[in-house]
C-alpha cells in the first residue's frame, strides 16, 4: 500500500508541474522542438547543430507523441513520461540487487527531485 501511494503522489507531482508551467522552450529545447516538428511535417529528419547524434531515440520518441498533431505540451508530456518509465526502472534495478524496498522508494525520490 506504501509503495502504490509513492506512485500515485509522485504522478500527482508530475501533473501540477504539467498543469502548472507554461511549455515555452529553454535553450536546446528550440532544437529539440523544432527538429520533431519539421520531421512531423514531412521533412527528413535533420539534427541541428546543438543536437548530438544521441538525440536520435528522443526524436522518435517525441515523435511518437505528435502523430496526432505537434505541440510543445506533447513534447513536454513525452519527456515527462520517458522520466516516470526510467525511475520505474530505477526502483526495478535497485530491487534487484536487493535494496530494501523502504531504501529504494528513497532512492528513488532523491533521483526525481534532484
Amino acid at each position: 500500500m506504501g509503495e502504490a501511494l509513492f506512485w500515485v503522489l509522485l504522478g500527482i507531482c508530475f501533473a501540477v508541474v504539467l498543469i502548472s508551467f507554461n511549455f515555452f522552450p529553454w535553450n536546446d529545447d528550440w532544437a529539440f522542438q523544432q527538429t520533431v516538428q519539421r520531421w512531423g511535417e514531412g521533412n527528413p529528419l535533420r539534427f541541428s547543430n546543438w543536437i548530438a547524434f544521441s538525440f536520435l531515440w528522443q526524436a522518435f520518441w517525441g515523435r511518437l507523441f505528435t502523430l496526432w498533431g505537434f505541440t510543445s505540451r506533447a513534447l513536454v508530456i513525452s519527456t515527462v513520461t520517458s522520466a516516470l518509465l526510467a525511475l520505474m526502472f530505477f526502483r526495478l534495478l535497485l530491487r534487484d540487487y536487493g535494496i530494501p524496498r523502504h531504501i529504494a522508494l528513497l532512492g528513488v525520490a532523491c533521483l526525481c527531485f534532484n
